[in-house]
Order: structure tokens, then sequence, then C-alpha cells
């Protein structure tokens, strides 16, 4: 492996962290188009029927509830992605996983790993975990 391709697997990573990390966050527009309907339902339901406005307060106030923890999850899962290092989570699956990474950030040639990813010309301090 040349000093190049071992440069360019850091910045691919984080490359494809920080794009997944906005993936991540596309579902807080989703969150907000839920509590839209929530309220906007409310709002029918009581215009409808001013009686049931105690009980569909409450039902609203329940999907608001369901539907704003999705929205906290966004950006737990994208903190997550862009701070925590994931490739030590997967170390064993990450001999199938690399070449799907790889493809998927447009990467060129793929470095010369053994099947557990042992074959490399250096060893880093970054790639030494212990529990």
């Amino acid at each position: 492996m040349t000093k190049r391709e071992e440069n360019y697997q850091p910045e691919m990573l984080e490359g494809a962290k920080s794009i997944g990390a906005g993936a991540a966050t596309i579902a807080s527009a989703g969150a907000a188009i839920g509590i839209g309907n929530v309220f906007s339902s409310l709002i029918h339901s009581v215009a409808r029927n001013p009686s049931l406005a105690k009980q569909s307060f409450g039902y609203a106030i329940l999907g608001f509830a369901l539907t704003e923890a999705i929205a906290l999850f966004a950006p737990m899962m994208a903190f997550l992605i862009l701070f925590i290092k994931v490739i030590h989570l997967v170390s064993p699956a990450w001999p199938l996983l690399e070449p799907i990474i790889w493809a998927a950030v447009g990467g060129r040639a793929l470095p010369s790993t053994g099947a557990n990813g042992a074959e490399r010309d250096t060893i880093r301090e970054e790639d030494s975990f212990e529990l």
C-alpha cells in the first residue's frame, strides 16, 4: 500500500461520516411534517366536534410526543455517526463491508488486505483497540 492510499482512507471515512450524519438529519424534516399533521388534525377535529376537544387534545399530545421522539433520535444518530469510532464496533464485519463502503464513496483500488484485514504494510496507533 502506498503512502497516498494510507492517507486517503481516513479522508474517505470522514467524508462518509459527514454524508451519513447529513442523511440522518433528514428525519427532522419528516418529524416536523408529522407534528404539523398532528396539530392540523386536532384543529380539524375540534372544529367538527367541539365537545370532544379534551379527548382529542390528549391524543394529539400523545401523537406529538411520539413524533418528537423521532425528531430527537435523528440528531442523536448524527452525533453517533460523527463522533463514535464505528470501525471498532463493526471490526468483525469490516472485511465484508470495506468493498461496499469504498464503492459507495467512489473509492479507487481497494487496499490489499487479507480475510481479517491483517495484511498491511504498516500498523498505525489508531488501528490498535483494547476493551
